[in-house]
């Protein structure tokens, strides 16, 4: 048990350092993007002609990294990111892209990049993924007085980061230059780790950014605080919220501050997950909600993100069914015990005190780090059915031998028969049973 718990602090050091570079690279790209000073361009050359302007970071690995071409007006830019490495810019050759009359000069991270796809004149670019990535040093770029030039063109404007934002700052004087943007698409995280902030709710969104934006006429937005408990001397009020959009058009939003009885979701033990989002819900990723989640349907969150310090039971997991309905990947990070399910979990098999759960869609299954009753909440088909369950994640192979009765329980083989991969701490051995309880992992 002690190793056991050793590998668990481990494994969180380890997830914390991973974040952190995380944190540290979305800051240091960002920054370096459109903050055009005397000492760093920008790595968007012609900004002041960009009419629509999009940057995402790409959850799907497919796309490793991506070029930064040269543009003109009346150009579409769209820039997806995902690495772990600083931007490092280097001339390749040219592509020609949909536009006629037009050419660009790529600036890119590595060179040999072919053409992934090209979607309403937006060009993207694919790594050659034979070339091996290269660990490159992050570092922040100094900050100097300098007032940089206004976006006077840009007419939509769409930022999207799985990954929180440290310098909320930085985001806000972005936004301020693009005093003509019609279209705002915002869906960020925002921490700071040497102070304790604000939750930003709409009187923040209103004095921050749309107070500076007079065209504004279509805003979708999800915007996340974590913050210390300390930090939320109120609670979020939709009605509030609602009140300092009414300018622009929005009537519907909605808050969360993952509460219980006035406990907030702690989704890191001490960090509580606050957020603000327009409606409908317009975006396909959707991270740390808790227990208090409003009863509204997610139309497009094909990948979610649950976690709180409250057990999620049966009756969370039927609401999560309803209000996610294309869910196809789902990660859980709860530690505690299903407090009303644990009693009857290994002696009710055949007495059905459940209504049956069925996530038609789900893929993907992460529970690493959770309880093991959450283990039995998605593999005993009493209680849930997963039809095209074909990955599944879990923190040591005991858990699954316990949930399934070293691979002989009836009621846990059905939802294992598709699965093609299975990832834990500790290796897996390869009984007869284990093999015949996962036919699909040796297909």
């Amino acid at each position: 048990m002690s190793s056991r718990r050793s590998i668990n602090k481990e494994n969180e050091k380890r997830l914390s350092s991973f974040g952190q570079r995380l944190q540290s690279l979305s800051d240091t790209f960002y920054s370096s993007i459109l903050e055009d000073t005397k000492e760093q361009k920008p790595l968007i050359r012609n900004a002041r002609e960009l009419e629509h302007l999009r940057i995402s970071e790409c959850d799907d690995f497919t796309f490793n990294e991506c070029s930064i071409s040269q543009v003109t007006s009346n150009d579409n830019f769209s820039f997806t990111f995902h690495s772990l490495e600083q931007p490092k810019l280097q001339k390749t050759r040219k592509h020609q892209s949909t536009r006629t009359n037009h050419s660009s000069t790529p600036y890119s991270i590595r060179q040999e990049n072919s053409i992934k796809k090209c979607e309403d004149e937006t060009v993207m670019v694919e790594e050659n993924r034979s070339h091996p990535v290269q660990p490159v040093i992050i570092g922040y770029y100094p900050v100097i007085s300098y007032q940089p030039d206004q976006l006077l063109n840009l007419k939509c404007f769409s930022l999207k980061s799985s990954y929180p934002f440290q310098r909320y700052d930085r985001i806000v004087l972005l936004l301020r230059r693009m005093s003509n943007v019609e279209k705002l698409t915002l869906n960020i995280s925002v921490y700071d780790r040497n102070r304790v902030i604000d939750v930003i709710d709409g009187t923040y969104v209103q004095h921050d950014i749309l107070d500076y934006m007079p065209q504004l006429r279509s805003f979708i937005f999800y915007i996340c605080t974590y913050v210390e408990p300390a930090a939320l001397s109120y609670k979020l009020s939709s009605e509030d919220i609602q009140l300092t959009l009414t300018n622009i058009g929005l009537q519907h939003v909605t808050s969360m501050i993952n509460d219980c009885d006035g406990v907030v979701n702690y989704v890191h033990g001490v960090r509580a997950a606050c957020s603000i989002f327009s409606l409908p819900f317009k975006f396909d990723y959707l991270r740390d909600i808790g227990n208090n989640f409003p009863n509204i349907v997610f139309s497009y969150v094909t990948c979610l993100v649950i976690q709180d310090i409250i057990p999620f039971e049966h009756e969370f997991f039927m609401r999560i069914a309803r209000s996610f309905p294309l869910l196809k990947h789902l990660c859980i990070r709860n530690s505690e015990s299903q407090k009303l399910d644990s009693l009857m979990t290994f002696s009710s098999d055949n007495c059905q005190l459940h209504s049956i759960i069925e996530y038609p869609h789900l893929t993907i299954l992460d529970i690493k780090f959770s309880h093991r009753d959450y283990v039995e909440q998605f593999l005993n088909e009493t209680k849930t059915i997963v039809p095209c369950l074909t990955e599944f994640e879990v923190s040591f192979v005991d858990e699954l031998e316990a949930v399934t009765k070293d691979f002989t329980r009836q009621e846990t083989r059905r939802n294992c028969a598709k699965v093609k991969k299975i990832t834990s701490i500790d290796p897996m051995i390869h009984s007869e049973d284990f093999c015949l309880y996962f036919p699909s992992l040796y297909k």
